[in-house]
């Protein structure tokens, strides 16, 4: 399935934010209305504060001005009219601080303060008056007084007036806040309606958002529970809800994808266990190799396939099966060396498998490839190798004719497929080995059996003709008769001898208890011994052995041993060209020495010449000529545990040469 990438373009957060932060705008636009509509109450409240001020004062003003008049009448009967004098200065003193402070009470242009400086003026007047009567000391004041008590009269009336407007003021005040008293009320009432509709509207609106995508998870998960993990849950919005329906619906994908998955693997599995039930039929390499193909192509959906295996020298790549292609195409290319640049040499060499998910890439890595793909398309390409406990045997190729991705899963199975593969070549391998190695040891029984018994049947014949001839009292037997028999029984005791040295020393190298006891001595000396203790039986052969060697080759050897191996390569060479010269040719090279023993005989076909120096196994000759196959066998082990080798030169009709080469130093080893 394929995946959109979501964005989120709205968000829920953002909006429960922004209800928050409207919510709290709202708060603060409504206490700023219900503020601004109650400054006028507030401003009404102040005014009368000030106007209570202002009346405290024009109170205060009057009581002074009447204790003042008092004090005028008092003056008449009173003694001491300085004390009196004092007393209305400071009366006046107080009407006049009072009048002041009501008119600073008073705003600029209002009626009541032009009234208190009417009546200021007059508060003057009358304090002057008052003042020319202290001075006349109650001479001619009947005048003076009538004028005084004019002027406080008209104080007073002032005053009284100003009271007046004040108290006028302040009910002017009270009916405006009266019938402004249910403003804030009316501002905060609708205010609040404003924002219940503004809260009612966007929660509804967001709450229902919410509750579908809320809804339609809710029924995605029940059908994801009743095993539908095709249902995809429509996303409502791009906001933080639309986005976890857009995970769940990954989720789900990736569950529905990775029981896909599950369910491929299972298959996968199932066919290897398939697989794996038909190797064990599988006896041969060949039959093993049809399986691999055939059910290897078909579990991956592949259109054509390779097989190929390394040659036992392992420089070599044989294609050995392959299906899908047409025989034309492998018929130049059926093996090739494992140096070249190929990929089956790539992954074999490095023991890795190697993916192409198409031409272009195969054929950038490989470009040759491009003319040698010629009648063979093919797309995507897996290349795995065979490997059996860390060792490459082969690979195979498993080609596409489309392009395709290698994920982690088809790898694995590849892998895996090609391991099994691997385990059943090298079972069958090891069963053509054994059924070789069963017939091989069938053959070594029924020739031992007939060797042993060669040099014991006239053993047997000869006794019983002397145990006739003595049983019979022939007394000519003759010294020299005798003597020919008892030669001839140290003959076949010496060959029974060999016959049975030869199975204890392959039976010590089997079992790694074939010791080296060395010492230093010349080499040419030693074969030029051991030519003059068979000096005899060559001569008897009619063989001539030509012998050249360097004066000084020595080393540290083991002398018994190497004396049993130059003896076999001339007992070969005496068996296999009888009446032809053998020549023996002792060099030395560098820290090396060559020993080559050359003969005359029908030589050996290249496909026998490695096979000869394993066990039990010899050439087949149109002669009949005996022998177990050992000789080779366990001449070979000697020379490799002296840290040499032995290898064979020869054609057919040409004789044969066998080289060896030791070096001159070697540690004390066993084998």
């Amino acid at each position: 399935m394929s995946e959109t990438q979501f964005e989120v373009t709205q968000s829920i957060t953002r909006r429960l934010k922004a209800v928050m932060i409207a919510i709290a705008i709202f708060f603060v636009l409504g206490a700023v209305g219900i503020f601004f509509s109650s400054l006028g109450n507030f401003s009404g409240i102040q005014r009368i504060y000030s106007v209570n001020i202002v009346a405290s004062h024009v109170s205060q003003a009057i009581e002074g001005l009447e204790t003042s008049s008092q004090t005028i009448t008092d003056m008449e009967g009173a003694k001491n009219l300085k004390d009196i004098q004092f007393a209305f200065s400071e009366s006046q003193k107080l009407v006049k601080e009072s009048i002041q402070s009501a008119l600073k009470a008073c705003d600029d242009h209002s009626k009541v303060k032009v009234i208190l400086e009417k009546g200021l003026e007059a508060i003057l007047l009358y304090e002057e008056s008052a003042n020319e009567l202290f001075f006349t000391k109650r001479k001619d004041i009947s005048g003076q007084t009538i004028v005084m008590n004019q002027y406080y009269m008209d104080s007073k009336e002032y005053l009284r007036k100003a009271q007046i407007a004040l108290r006028q003021n302040i009910d002017d005040i009270f009916d405006r806040l009266y019938a402004n008293r249910y403003w804030p009320l009316v501002v905060g009432f609708t205010l609040s309606a404003i924002f219940f509709l503004f809260v009612v509207t966007f929660g509804f609106s967001i709450s229902n958002k919410i509750y579908h995508s809320v809804s339609n998870l809710t029924y995605a998960a029940q059908k994801v529970s009743e095993g539908d993990l095709t249902y995809q849950a429509p996303v409502q919005d791009s906001d933080e809800l639309g986005e976890l329906t857009n995970i769940f619906n990954k989720m789900v994908s990736s569950i529905n994808s990775g029981r896909i998955e599950l369910d491929s693997t299972i298959e996968r599995i199932k066919r290897l266990q398939r697989i794996t039930a038909r190797f064990s039929e599988a006896l041969t390499a060949e039959h093993v190799m049809e399986i691999s193909l055939a059910e290897g192509l078909d579990a991956v959906n592949a259109d054509s396939g390779v097989f190929a295996i390394l040659n036992k020298d392992r420089d070599l790549i044989e294609i050995h099966r392959y299906a899908g292609i047409h025989h034309e195409v492998l018929k130049k290319r059926r093996s090739f060396p494992l140096a070249k640049l190929n990929p089956l040499s790539d992954v074999i060499r490095y023991h890795k498998p190697l993916y192409f998910e198409n031409q272009d890439e195969c054929f950038a890595r490989y470009p040759h490839l491009r003319d040698e793909a010629q009648g063979n398309p093919f797309s995507a390409v897996a290349f795995l190798p065979l490997i059996v406990s860390s060792e490459c045997i082969g690979a195979i190729s498993i080609n596409f004719n489309y392009s395709r991705e290698f994920n982690q899963t088809d790898k694995e199975f590849l892998v895996s497929l090609s391991n099994q593969c691997a385990q059943a070549l090298h079972r069958s391998q090891l069963y053509d080995e054994t059924r070789e190695a069963v017939a091989a040891r069938d053959e070594f029984l029924s020739i031992a059996s007939h060797e042993l018994k060669t040099p014991l049947t006239p053993l047997k014949l000869q006794l019983q003709l002397l145990s006739r001839q003595i049983r019979k009292g022939n007394k000519e037997i003759s010294y020299e008769k005798l003597l020919e028999i008892m030669q001839n029984f140290d003959k076949q005791l010496g060959r029974l001898s060999k016959l049975i040295e030869d199975l204890l020393d392959v039976s010590r190298i089997t079992s790694g208890k074939l010791s080296l006891n060395l010492e230093k001595f010349n080499l040419a000396d030693m074969i030029n011994d051991v030519l003059t203790q068979y000096e005899h039986q060559m001569k008897k052969a009619v063989i001539k052995v030509i012998f050249i060697s360097e004066n000084n080759i020595v080393g540290f050897f083991d002398r018994v041993r190497l004396e049993q191996v130059l003896v076999n390569l001339l007992t070969n060479a005496v068996k296999y060209a009888p009446g032809k010269p053998i020549s023996v040719v002792v060099e030395k090279k560098n820290d090396m020495a060559l020993i080559t023993v050359k003969d005359q005989g029908p030589g050996i076909a290249q496909e026998n010449q490695e096979r000869i120096f394993k066990r039990f196994e010899r050439v087949k000759s149109s002669e009949n000529i005996g022998g177990l196959g050992l000789g080779l066998y366990i001449s070979s082990q000697i020379i490799q545990a002296h840290n040499g080798q032995i290898r064979i030169e020869s054609e057919l009709g040409k004789g044969s040469s066998f080289i060896i080469e030791i070096p001159l130093t070697l540690e004390s080893k066993s084998t």
